[in-house]
């Protein structure tokens, strides 16, 4: 079958305290269903406008807003005689580098748009810039490295001339604009020196009664300066200053913020002067609490209403709620739970009244929503949760969303609440249930996560997985069809991998594929309704990759289904070359196109000494012919029926060892090979009979009775590689290789070497087995 920075330095960027991460390790499947989606809520980060650790809205956020915000600064001081793109590149060099003050102003004036009126501005900029480079520059040094085990002792007296600058400039400047820079700078030499007085001192001075870029940025150090000083309240309260002020600086302020009780919240709140200042606290607290939040909900509520604020801590308790009520690992493996999940499951007493409580804020709420029926998609999903599923199924027949996205997540409530409402599933139900899924899923099933949704997170949409293990449980253990193709598994991923034996113990298989379990599944098809909730799992279970491997096909009916697996079963019988008339007639009911996507290249009907180099053989495809596996047992067919001769049994012999494991054309019987460990068609017995009878019937020529012994001896080390284990790398300096090689070759597995060194000396393949056999040189040595 066919295969399938430069990083900007930032001037001015501000150092923030330790973030604290508050997201759970990546791991490779969802711990927990996860089916109210924020994604599709705020339609994908393009909406939100406040930051939060789910989202990083890279319009709003990222670091080019801060240089962009900077250059349009030091541009209006220029009087606009320079583009922001000019500015930037001059001020955020990809090193720290610069020449003459001199050199530098030149460089810069020869990108002016046009003269200004205070020509002296530019010289004064290019000065500053230049010492603000100083500047970056000594606090690089001081950079944390990872690969040290203690951080660099701070050495006042690196710190002390560009002080003294920075001072002097504050007393003898009379340019407001530069005083402020200059003070920026002296921020951030202070905090970097740890004279934590001095540079409260200095924020006080310039930037405590002020409301610019700069004061905002200066004010996120002083913050930072204040938790180290344990006054974690204070900080707080600068932070969310900085939150409410400075976008740009929205993300770092956010997650600097510490209050881990509250009691913290509460001494923070005390600061606010502002109700907007108080919101926004409140919303920051419930956002970063593992707790549950409803009274910082509340208070955004009442004051607020339809906020995002408060959109986004619903959102957040909902998704609380989910990893508590809805996490997939069962009691006995708790252990392998993340600390997110088992922090949160603790929670699980208080959650029936929590749920309650939020219930009836969201009732409220209704009345207040929006086009985007937030609240009441919202509700649908809480009371899902609270098992009021007549409330569910009320509430959803009251309004239609007209937004694509949202209409997702009413489909996806409506869906999860049906299936609970009903004990058996009528074939109109589960057309009913198929028609939105693929509408969720925009007509191409893409388990386990949503096509727009990219999987670059450790969390996913499961509404697939889920609908998938609740039709499994119940119709699964009674039809094998349907177990099959709602397990959650791919063809190849799974009936393709199980039509081989496992060798590896690290790569055990559930079963093992064989004829009569693909004759049960095919018994099964013709007892099963063709719904669209079935066409949906058979066409992500049947996926076909067209000739482009990113386009796949449509929807897959169970015709199609029963094509693959019929393919399949004539593919295991091919392992055996008395099934032979059976596989023809198998492939020949197949429809023609399908049969051509079945192909390998290059022959496996020929010799070759050479050690097989699969990814120089793929590398080479398109050079080669193609061979189809019908064409393949076509030939089988035609060499089986001839008289057996020599020449024919050798032939034979090489055709089914290239189309095992260890051949090029391994995928003439196979789907799947791990390269790492034997896996695939490993049985070596079909090969070395034909070999031995090649010998046995006579008139090969010496030369090609060296070859059989050969492929003998590699058949004989195969089936010591799949009794004993993965063979070792062939290294003359690898003791376990020796080791492992004189055990084989004291087990007898070593009969056919010998015949060659004794008897074939003088031929040319004997020659080309001493150039190319590693193997055979050791047997010698």
């Amino acid at each position: 079958m066919q295969n399938f920075s430069q990083r900007l330095t930032l001037l001015f960027l501000s150092v923030c305290v330790a973030l604290q991460s508050i997201s759970c390790a990546w791991s490779p499947y969802m711990e927990y269903e996860r089916l109210f989606d924020r994604d599709l809520m705020f339609d994908y980060n393009k909406k939100n406008k406040e930051y939060n650790a789910w989202y990083y809205n890279v319009d709003l956020y990222n670091e080019t807003k801060q240089q962009i915000q900077n250059a349009e600064s030091w541009s209006a001081y220029l009087e606009n005689a320079y583009s922001t793109e000019v500015l930037i590149e001059f001020i955020y060099r990809p090193e720290i580098n610069f020449s003459s003050p001199e050199k530098e102003l030149l460089s810069l004036k020869s990108k002016r748009q046009h003269p200004l009126q205070s020509t002296d501005k530019e010289k004064k900029f290019v000065d500053f810039i230049v010492y603000a480079l100083k500047v970056e520059k000594l606090l690089r040094s001081y950079e944390p490295d990872p690969w040290e085990e203690e951080p660099r002792k701070i050495v006042l007296a690196d710190f002390t001339p560009l002080i003294t600058v920075a001072l002097n400039q504050l007393k003898v400047n009379t340019d407001d604009v530069l005083k402020e820079r200059f003070a920026f700078q002296l921020i951030k030499l202070y905090r970097y020196s740890k004279q934590f007085n001095q540079l409260a001192e200095i924020f006080n001075q310039n930037f405590s009664a002020r409301q610019t870029m700069l004061s905002y940025w200066a004010m996120e150090h002083y913050a930072g300066v204040l938790a180290e000083m344990g006054r974690g309240y204070e900080a707080n309260y600068y932070f969310a200053k900085v939150y409410i002020h400075c976008p740009e600086k929205r993300s770092s302020s956010y997650l600097s913020m510490k209050m881990k009780s509250d009691y913290d919240l509460q001494r923070t709140l005390a600061l606010c002067t502002t109700n907007e200042e108080k919101m926004a606290l409140h919303y920051i607290h419930a956002m970063r609490t593992k707790s549950l939040a409803l009274e910082d909900l509340t208070e955004i509520t009442q004051e607020l209403g339809n906020h995002e604020y408060a959109r986004m801590i619903m959102s957040h308790e909902i998704n609380k709620l989910e990893k508590i009520l809805l996490t997939r690992n069962q009691e006995e493996d708790e252990e392998y739970l993340s600390d997110n999940i088992k922090s949160l499951k603790l929670l699980k007493n208080q959650v029936p009244d929590y749920l309650k409580q939020l219930i009836q804020l969201n009732e409220r709420m209704l009345e207040l929503d929006g086009d985007d029926f937030y609240w009441h998609l919202s509700l649908a999903y809480l009371y899902y949760l609270d098992g009021q599923n007549i409330a569910c199924s009320t509430l959803l027949k009251t309004f239609r969303p007209s937004e694509g996205k949202i209409q997702k997540q009413y489909d996806i409530i409506f869906i999860i609440n049906y299936i609970e409402t009903k004990p058996f599933l009528s074939d109109a139900d589960e057309n009913l249930i198929g028609e939105k899924l693929f509408a969720i899923n925009d007509n191409q099933p893409s388990y386990p996560m949503l096509t727009e949704s990219m999987f670059t997170e450790n969390e996913y949409n499961t509404i697939n997985e889920f609908i998938f293990s609740k039709i499994s449980e119940r119709y699964g253990e009674t039809n094998t069809f349907l177990k099959l193709i709602f397990s959650g598994n791919t063809f190849y991923s799974d009936l393709g991998i199980n039509t081989s034996n496992p060798i590896d113990a690290e790569h055990p298989h559930d079963f093992i594929a064989k004829v009569e379990d693909i004759d049960q599944l095919l018994a099964d098809i013709n007892r099963t309704s063709e719904t669209k909730l079935t066409q949906f799992a058979t066409t992500y279970y049947f996926t076909r990759y067209s000739f482009d491997e990113h386009e796949t096909s449509k929807t897959v009916d169970f015709e199609q289904c029963e094509v693959m697996l019929k393919e399949m079963k004539a593919t295991i019988l091919l392992r055996d070359p008395s099934n032979i008339s059976e596989v023809i007639a198998i492939y020949q009911s197949l429809p023609s196109a399908y049969l051509e996507e079945c192909y390998v290249h290059g022959s496996p009907f020929k010799f070759s000494v050479k050690n097989p180099n699969f990814m120089q053989h793929s590398d080479n495809e398109s050079s080669l012919p193609k061979l189809t596996r019908m064409a393949f047992a076509e030939r089988i067919k035609q060499l089986i029926s001839e008289p057996l001769t020599a020449s024919n049994a050798y032939l034979l012999g090489l055709a089914y060892y290239n189309s095992s494991y260890y051949g090029l054309q391994w995928e003439l019987l196979a789907y799947y090979r791990y390269f790492d460990s034997p896996q695939g068609v490993v049985n070596m017995k079909v090969a070395e009979n034909y070999f031995k009878q090649a010998i046995t019937l006579g008139g090969l020529t010496k030369e090609q009775q060296a070859e059989v012994y050969f492929m003998l001896a590699r058949c004989e080390q195969n089936r010591y590689t799949v009794k004993n284990g993965v063979f070792p790398e062939n290294d003359y300096y690898d003791i376990t290789f020796a080791e492992y090689f004189q055990k084989m070759k004291m087990d007898g597995y070593m009969s056919n070497f010998k015949q060659l060194s004794t008897n074939y000396r003088g031929t040319k393949v004997y020659q080309d087995i001493i150039k190319e056999c590693s193997y055979y040189n050791s047997y010698l040595n």
